[in-house]
């Protein structure tokens, strides 16, 4: 059997299990190792404070509550490699050890109650104001810190100190002309590669890249990448010239696409011009 078969067979008998019968443990596992870092980066700073870690099924803390839920496939190879399959990455050292300093300082807040001082309140604002699963980001603020892309400073002021959604398309046709301008028709390029193969062959690498320099969920950076696939197709759209510009300007025109929803929540031209006009009036 080759690995390609082996490894089906094993991703289809993990798909098939509840997570609770995959004997995970943190023990032994790379997150441990992280934790341990965690707690050494706290000793450093006379810290005695060591929130407890679980797993669960997303970076998290809850609410009012000093714990650390970490991603359960970061426990497991075998689950990493699941999870780069289907959302296009799995965080490295680095970017975990950057989570999991976020939600210590929930944690932190939360064991001592930070948030009602009124040095905190000065700082982040009020710890009251609901959460937004969809903000409005402003990639020029200086008014929040940047531990994290995506803006995610500017959802809550909990956030400052310390959701997998599809990017809503209601027009099918929305962004014909935008695929017409970076690919060709039949007729201009009879022998160049279909477009919609062509975005499918590298929607991993754009995927990453949007989510991670976005700060877009891989869910909703999928939906777009599959409208486009489809509408390519539908439109018999191919490739012309070299495949590397296309792809760059494939990569901008979806970064665009997807801060002008985050910035506007909304796709239409007419919600990008209001957007600019509001900026330059203020």
């Amino acid at each position: 059997m080759d690995r390609a078969t082996e490894w089906e067979e094993e991703r289809a008998s993990l798909l098939g299990r509840r997570i609770s019968d995959l004997g995970l443990q943190i023990r032994g596992s790379r997150v441990e190792r992280l934790v341990d870092e965690l707690y050494r980066e706290l000793e450093v700073r006379s810290i005695s404070f060591r929130p407890p870690v679980y797993l669960s099924d997303q970076w998290g803390c809850p609410d009012g509550t000093p714990l650390i839920g970490v991603p359960f496939y970061l426990v497991d190879r075998r689950l990493e490699r699941l999870e780069a399959e289907m959302s296009g990455s799995v965080e490295d050292d680095v970017e975990a050890m950057r989570y999991l300093r976020h939600e210590c300082g929930h944690a932190v807040n939360y064991a001592f109650h930070l948030y009602e001082r009124a040095d905190w309140r000065r700082t982040f604002g009020a710890f009251s104001q609901p959460y937004r699963e969809r903000y409005r980001a402003d990639p020029f603020s200086r008014a929040h810190v940047r531990h994290i892309l995506g803006w995610y400073a500017q959802k809550h002021p909990d956030e400052d100190d310390s959701g997998s959604q599809a990017i809503p398309i209601t027009d099918a046709r929305q962004f014909d002309n935008d695929l017409r301008r970076i690919f060709a028709t039949p007729a201009d390029a009879p022998s160049g590669m279909l477009a919609g193969d062509f975005i499918e062959r590298h929607t991993r690498e754009i995927l990453v890249r949007l989510s991670y320099w976005t700060g877009e969920p891989p869910a909703g950076v999928r939906s777009l990448l599959d409208h486009l696939i489809a509408r390519s197709r539908a439109l018999g759209l191919r490739v012309s010239g070299l495949e590397a510009a296309t792809l760059i300007e494939l990569t901008a025109f979806g970064t665009a696409v997807v801060m002008n929803y985050r910035h506007t929540q909304s796709l239409g031209r007419a919600a990008r011009t209001r957007a600019r006009r509001e900026e330059i009036q203020a």
